[in-house]
């Protein structure tokens, strides 16, 4: 005979998958708008304003490739930052569902 130490979970509801759901899109369109943005101001500021960009900060080294690292470095910040959300705030929320919890 098996005995069974606790109860069925319960399926979440349609809403609490709804709220998990519209949080990540809207973190995740965030994230890519911000990135977005930032890459446009980059190649745009290089389409208009090649005489500023030319400027050398030191022998070897413009402001336009300083720009462009940091773009690169936005992006990787922007991204580090989306997979440490998913980890501690997104998956936590998807685990609280899975095991029969619900979503507030």
């Amino acid at each position: 005979m098996q005995v069974i130490t606790s109860a069925p979970s319960l399926p979440p509801t349609v809403n609490s998958l709804r709220l998990v759901a519209t949080r990540r899109q809207r973190v995740s369109l965030s994230a890519t708008a911000a990135l977005l943005a930032a890459h446009f101001a980059f190649v745009i500021s290089i389409a208009f304003y090649k005489t500023e960009l030319a400027v050398q900060l030191i022998p070897g080294l413009s402001l336009a490739i300083v720009l462009g690292f940091s773009t690169v470095g936005f992006a990787l910040l922007l991204t580090f930052g989306f997979v440490i959300w998913v980890d501690r705030v997104h998956d936590t929320a998807v685990q609280g569902l899975r095991d029969g919890g619900d979503y507030k």
